[in-house]
């Protein structure tokens, strides 16, 4: 139960009311909260369990990734702050479980003032609350934001504190958008956006492009013949052409070769991270590599190839293994969103069922990539000692002449509403493991007014150690 000193969070809780309870077995080690931002509505539960461990989140059902990591490593590492040390001080700010309870209460009743002046506490905004660095609280002055005219948009914060420059390349696609039996397509397409590009990763590019042909026909004849059901010795003769195709395109191929080649220039942070909504590829250069930047990133967005895709596939069903089937967590957090959504697409796990990703070809991530990988779509975070004019000039030379591959897609009539849920759903797990219990609600999307408060009680109710379920 939340006190009176709660009662700003508890009123806008309040409103919500169909809850989903689980009981489990697994023991769950962190507060976990599971955002997802373009639906009508979002998943916010509260775990009880005897864990040591400090607070962390999974967002937006990002649950093949690290989750040991704190909120306010992931908000710095993800914003267009990424560069600036004291972005850590804010997104620390914004989660930690330290502040008072009365500071928490005035928090929640000013974000819910929707924008105007607070009555009570005289201030406009909740972060007015928080002890900011000074900096931090004159850098949206300092933002600079355009778009090209092909519809790509670029956010620049000058900050000379480091001769070093941040990047953020965000996809505005995430597993959200993958078609039924094909889940995993947006992680999968993470990955094999390391794998080089037309001229980065190849020792011979127009011998390996006849190759990768072949085997793509070859995918999709197998596809074919296991969807007919024809006769094993049929199938066994097209895998058998493929792996040898496979090993011949290998010969060409030169592993490793974008990350080296960044790594060698002095890159740091090299990284990408899949949700349901986006898909994030960042990492950090020392400033006379600006442009070296501009030319990898335009590069592997315009003339990327998937090259090594069955190894790369093991890649990932060995990522969902450690992170799903052979982890009592990842299980939990699987089962709790089947049983959460009904027929949202938030429903499916972002690494993908194991099935499907097993029988995703060449051609099935090729066509997700045109679909979604354009203008429209992408957006670049560049933060740390830059120009922006200088900014601008690279970009309308390497990214002003991107067209748009494909007409948007349009999701099936009704796929993204949640039905409203009208009574308690439960399920049970039984594994080798100790024993959790979690609760969750059904939450507006995430700029809705009552969001702020939602956060706070969240945080109160199980954000860590001094949280009221620890």
């Amino acid at each position: 139960m939340l006190s009176e000193n709660d009662a700003g969070a508890s009123r806008n809780m309040n409103a919500y009311v169909a809850p989903l309870r689980v009981k489990s077995r697994t023991r769950f080690r962190s507060k976990t909260r599971v955002c997802c931002a373009r639906s009508h509505e979002r998943v916010v539960y509260c775990s009880n369990s005897n864990s040591n461990s400090s607070s962390s989140a999974v967002e937006h059902g990002k649950n093949d990734k690290n989750e040991s990591k704190n909120c306010s490593a992931k908000y710095s590492r993800r914003g267009f702050l990424t560069n600036a040390a004291n972005a850590v001080a804010l997104t620390t700010a914004l989660s930690s479980p330290t502040i008072l309870l009365s500071e928490r209460h005035a928090i929640a009743n000013a974000a819910s003032a929707t924008g105007s002046v607070d009555a009570r506490t005289g201030v406009s905004s909740y972060l007015d609350l928080l002890e900011i660095p000074r900096e931090l609280r004159s850098i949206s002055s300092r933002v600079e934001m355009f778009e090209l005219a092909n519809g790509i948009r670029f956010v620049v914060l000058e900050r000379s504190a480091s001769p070093t420059v941040s990047f953020v390349s965000y996809a505005d696609v995430g597993s959200v958008d993958e078609a039924d039996g094909a889940t995993g397509a947006a992680h999968f397409l993470e990955h094999l956006a390391f794998k080089g590009t037309q001229r980065i990763g190849t020792r011979d590019f127009s011998k390996e492009a006849l190759l990768l042909n072949q085997l793509e026909l070859a995918e999709q004849q197998r596809a074919e013949i296991e969807k007919n059901g024809v006769d094993v010795d049929q199938v066994n003769a097209v895998k058998s052409e493929i792996e040898r195709l496979e090993l011949e395109a290998d010969k060409l191929v030169l592993p490793n070769a974008f990350s080296q080649l960044v790594n060698r220039n002095g890159a740091v942070g090299l990284n990408a991270a899949t949700s349901a909504d986006s898909t994030e590829y960042y990492y950090n250069f020392p400033k006379d590599k600006l442009e070296l930047w501009f030319a990898l990133e335009s590069e592997r967005f315009r003339t990327p190839v998937f090259r090594q895709f069955s190894k790369e596939r093991q890649v990932v069903l060995e990522e969902r293994r450690l992170r799903v089937d052979n982890s009592s967590v990842g299980h939990f957090l699987e089962e709790f969103l089947m049983t959460a959504f009904e027929t949202h697409p938030y429903r499916r796990p972002t690494i993908g069922f194991e099935r499907d990703v097993e029988q995703l070809t060449r051609a099935d991530v090729r066509e997700f990539f045109e679909a979604h990988y354009v203008p429209r779509n992408l957006v670049f975070a560049v933060v740390g000692d830059v120009q922006t004019a200088r900014v601008r000039a690279l970009a309308e030379a390497y990214f002003g002449g991107f067209v748009d591959r494909a007409p948007p897609p349009s999701p099936p009539a009704g796929v993204l509403r949640e039905p409203p849920q009208q009574a308690e759903r439960t399920f049970e797990l039984k594994l080798n493991s100790e024993p959790w219990y979690a609760v969750g609600f059904h939450v507006p999307r995430a700029n809705h007014v009552d969001t702020p408060a939602l956060e706070v009680a969240s945080g109160i109710l199980s954000g860590g150690r001094t949280s009221r379920l620890y």
